[in-house]
């Protein structure tokens, strides 16, 4: 993916970079939300205390509700997930957090061997390429983004945990 600086410069954006940012797997499985089936998302929301009526997104102040009263371990952290890429890692303007990532769920350790960087970074494409997509939010997001990846390509550092652009930190980098 590439975003264009000027007529001549042009920025590309790789795995390695989504990893520098969000330091999330960059390797393994492919993510495709296509393939969750209605079953895996009602295993879900039954796990999750969501056994009203079935719907493949649930409201994000219901998923805050029951991140704030579940006392099952395993169920939380299948909804902080839900709700971290929800509001992160793939950013949407509206409140229904999306269940499509069941399948992936399912198995909560095995979330780390799918390609969470290839993922972000086609999720960003996708919305940037769908004309007539207006989403504000996921923009942000994205721009976030790539600042943070255009600050660690320019100081050649991550922006976790550090701040390369202090001045003692541009003067060793010979920057200033």
């Amino acid at each position: 993916m590439c975003i264009r600086l000027t007529t001549t410069k042009v920025l590309e954006l790789k795995e390695h970079d989504a990893h520098r940012v969000y330091e999330l797997p960059m390797v393994g499985k492919k993510i495709n939300t296509g393939v969750c089936s209605d079953e895996a998302i009602k295993r879900l929301r039954a796990e999750l205390g969501l056994n009203e009526g079935f719907s493949q997104y649930v409201k994000l102040a219901e998923l805050e509700r029951v991140l704030k009263t579940t006392e099952k371990p395993t169920a939380w952290v299948k909804g902080a997930i839900c709700y971290t890429i929800h509001n992160i890692l793939c950013p949407t303007n509206h409140s229904d957090v999306s269940l499509h990532y069941a399948h992936i769920l399912e198995d909560a350790a095995g979330v780390s061997s799918y390609n969470w960087c290839a993922h972000i970074l086609d999720y960003m494409k996708e919305g940037l390429q769908s004309p007539g997509v207006a989403n504000p939010l996921a923009d942000f997001h994205f721009l976030l983004k790539c600042t943070s990846i255009i600050v660690g390509h320019v100081y050649k550092s991550t922006v976790q945990g550090q701040t390369p652009w202090n001045e003692e930190s541009l003067r060793q980098r010979g920057k200033l």
